[in-house]
């Protein structure tokens, strides 16, 4: 973990605890025969690589903006394999894109 404030690493380890009292999910220290682990760092933005098994580590990267418990939690609800609604594979049945509305060259798909 690249997070080295104390105040940073208490927000996650409560997130973690968080997700240990509510699911099944158990955040571990990584071991050094682990394929898969999470990277928790600072680059660049608030993101997480999706889910993956079997692919080595998985990056979460929290700047300092974006070190909050709601962030954390959201961040590594990606991490365990959580999209968000409008990148579900069923969205296009229940949103409806105005392109028109959308500055060129300002869409993300």
């Amino acid at each position: 973990m690249e997070l080295t404030a104390p105040y940073q690493r208490a927000i996650i380890a409560r997130a973690m605890a968080a997700y240990a009292a509510r699911t099944c999910i158990r955040f571990t220290p990584r071991e050094p025969f682990d394929k898969d682990y999470i990277i928790i760092s600072k680059a660049n933005g608030c993101f997480a690589d999706f889910a993956h098994v079997g692919g080595g580590p998985q990056q979460v990267s929290l700047d300092d903006e974006c070190i909050s418990y709601a962030t954390v939690i959201h961040e590594f609800m990606h991490v365990i394999g959580f999209v968000h609604e409008h990148q579900r594979g069923d969205r296009d049945y229940f949103v409806n894109i105005l392109w028109q509305n959308i500055i060129p060259g300002k869409f993300f798909l």
